[in-house]
């Protein structure tokens, strides 16, 4: 089997993929789990290569829409965080319905995207929407990580976006 990992070119997003993108709109495999996703059937197991980091998105909620709202960048950063939540380091290319960051309830998605010892990557926490309505229901929590403190080239983060009993939080987790 050939490898399925979608890369992020930040220097261009090919303007076909929306396209093919809002084809697909409303397929849906069978839910695995409650996550309907190319990661849980297995075909994403890790990064390619060390000058890589898959990432991992899961909207663990049942019936709310999340918008991932990541952010990732490769550029040597004066303030951490706060250089990261700007819109020139917005990344939706290839995660959520047709690439606008958006998880429909119980969807996971995946991207593999380069990494440099610079990197630091994140989400402002996610927003929450009613999936029919579109109505805001909440935010989850800024989470963010640097290459250099953690080393993340070569492995995989995940960020999962949930309810709780307080509104809805965000986790996110290094691992091999």
């Amino acid at each position: 089997m050939g490898s399925t990992h979608r890369r992020v070119n930040l220097a261009r997003v090919p303007f076909c993929a929306l396209g093919l993108a809002m084809l697909c709109i409303g397929c849906s495999g069978d839910l695995f789990f409650g996550l309907d996703s190319e990661i849980e059937r297995g075909l994403e197991d890790g990064p390619v290569t060390e000058a890589e980091v898959l990432i991992r998105f899961r909207n663990l909620s049942r019936i709310d829409a999340v918008n991932v709202e990541f952010f990732a960048t490769n550029e040597t950063l004066e303030t951490v965080p706060d250089d990261l939540f700007v819109d020139d380091h917005r990344t939706n290319a290839n995660i959520g319905v047709a690439g606008t960051g958006i998880l429909e309830p119980a969807h996971s998605d995946v991207i593999v995207f380069p990494c440099t010892e610079n990197l630091v990557i994140g989400t402002t926490g996610g927003t929450f929407s009613d999936n029919d309505t579109g109505e805001v229901r909440g935010t989850g929590d800024r989470r963010w990580a640097q290459a250099k403190a953690v080393g993340l080239c070569g492995r995989v983060v995940t960020f999962e976006f949930a309810p709780d009993d307080q509104g809805f939080i965000t986790r996110m987790t290094i691992g091999q």
